[in-house]
């Protein structure tokens, strides 16, 4: 009996979370004129855009045609400094967080990217924190995190310092980290 309600209590949470989703995300059409229009500097990344949002792709996989969108529309936005054009691209991350059940690093990174890149930097700093605890190993994410830490959160020399020891004992290029360690420790000395 217990198992029959767990099951109806998840198969309930599952479409409430599926309607929350589809209701909730970003379906205003995208006049692509008007964006080249208006950006007409930037054609090589509104054409990307538009192939992705044609369906003009060449792979199978969901989670990698939402990779390269997704990067499209922040290629856009980091020339633009438009809001809308980060929240797409936050909005197609999200997206594949959805369909991997939030277990690919690098859907976390590059919407934690995004939030680094607007101030958001404890978004940023979560965001980068569940990343690392799914790719424990991955060097880029200590180093995000280090840099985070030490450019925008202001953290203290011992919890850098303890983050790339960790990094360094865990991942399988630990030398890369040493590396950036040490150079971390040669900026705090000067």
């Amino acid at each position: 009996m217990n198992s029959r309600i767990m099951l109806i209590i998840a198969i309930l949470a599952l479409a409430v979370g599926t309607i929350y989703f589809f209701s909730s995300r970003d379906t205003r059409p995208i006049d692509m004129e008007a964006l080249r229009e208006a950006y007409s500097e930037y054609a090589e990344q509104i054409d990307e855009i538009e192939r992705f949002e044609t369906g003009d792709f060449t792979s199978d996989d969901p989670v990698t045609v939402i990779l390269g969108h997704g990067l499209a529309w922040k290629s856009l936005a980091d020339r633009t400094q438009e809001q809308d054009h980060y929240d797409r691209a936050i909005a197609l991350y999200e997206e594949g967080l959805m369909l991997t059940s939030r277990e690919n690093s690098v859907l976390l990174m590059n919407i934690g990217n995004i939030y680094k890149d607007l101030e958001d930097y404890e978004k940023a700093e979560e965001l980068f924190q569940e990343a690392l605890a799914l790719s424990p190993g991955d060097i880029k994410i200590y180093i995000a995190l280090a840099r985070l830490y030490e450019y925008r959160l202001g953290n203290d020399q011992d919890q850098i310092v303890a983050l790339l020891d960790t990094g360094i004992e865990t991942a399988l290029h630990g030398a890369e980290l040493a590396k950036y360690k040490a150079s971390y420790l040669a900026r705090q000395s000067q």
